[in-house]
């Protein structure tokens, strides 16, 4: 066998192994991640950066070993930010359908700069499938929370004001003092809740013993920020703009004003609206 004979074997040997792990009939992405839908549901509409969706993920190495599989709940789509990011998928998928994608383990390794483990050798592939379960719009969550808001404002007997954003607010107690302007440092006193009235914060001694959560190894006093510069939440940095010195009010505040999909602790669910107390004490 000669020199030619035998790299014109290797090349088809390497083709076949490519062919085998992506599946002959794979297309790609716009960053060159390989696909295939493997089913299609009956929604039309496709997933958008913005959407909240639920999903299934099961990952199999190149000898379709299974690896792992999870169910994720309320993710809310980003774009991808690498040519290995498997985000990218979703923009491609609507609701009901499943895919696969691959991704190279050499690729991986180069970005990361991190060996890969012993089920994923160089040189092979990731194997990455995908069905989404469920898929919200921007739109159709903030008025699904906007709903859930006005509900506990009615089960309460709170007639609050709602701003563009979404934020709800009712002034319990109106001050006389100034209203606070971005980047003045502000005090306030608080007390943050669940909507089904569990208290998971507090600035307020007497509250957090009441309810369970005292920590003698914290100051229980007026929390202090500069208003307008992210040093707190969103619906924060709004509703206590709107208030004079002096004011009691009441914030609800939805999950996108709030801390989103993030989970916070054993406390804060993602995706959680919340309801503040909320005094504003003084303007340093």
């Amino acid at each position: 066998m000669n020199l030619k004979t035998c790299l014109l074997i290797l090349l088809l040997s390497v083709w076949l192994q490519k062919s085998w792990a992506q599946g002959a009939d794979y297309s790609r992405t716009p960053n060159g991640l390989a696909y295939k839908i493997l089913e299609k549901g009956t929604a039309n509409r496709k997933v958008q950066i913005g959407d909240m969706i639920d999903f299934r993920l099961t990952v199999k190495n190149f000898k379709d070993s299974l690896i792992g599989t999870q169910a994720y709940k309320g993710v809310q789509v980003s774009a991808a930010v690498s040519k290995i990011d498997v985000r990218e998928i979703f923009s491609l998928l609507s609701k009901g359908d499943s895919a696969v994608c691959w991704v190279s383990v050499d690729s991986v390794v180069k970005i990361s700069g991190e060996e890969p483990p012993r089920f994923f050798p160089k040189g092979t592939s990731v194997k990455y499938f995908f069905r989404i379960l469920d898929v919200k719009s921007k739109a159709d969550m903030q008025a699904a929370e906007a709903k859930i808001l006005a509900e506990y404002a009615q089960k309460n007997s709170l007639k609050p004001q709602v701003t563009a954003s979404g934020l709800q607010y009712a002034v319990i107690l109106q001050g006389t003092g100034a209203k606070p302007q971005p980047g003045q440092t502000v005090k306030v006193n608080y007390t943050g809740k669940l909507l089904d009235g569990k208290v998971f914060d507090t600035s307020l001694e007497y509250i957090a013993q009441a309810n369970n959560i005292f920590n003698p190894n914290r100051p229980y006093q007026p929390i202090g920020f500069a208003l307008g510069q992210g040093q707190v939440i969103r619906g924060w940095d709004e509703g206590i703009g709107l208030l004079n010195v002096g004011s009691r009010a009441i914030l609800l505040i939805p999950s996108y004003l709030a801390y989103g999909e993030r989970a916070m602790g054993n406390d804060i669910p993602a995706n959680s609206p919340l309801v503040f107390e909320v005094e504003l004490v003084s303007i340093e």
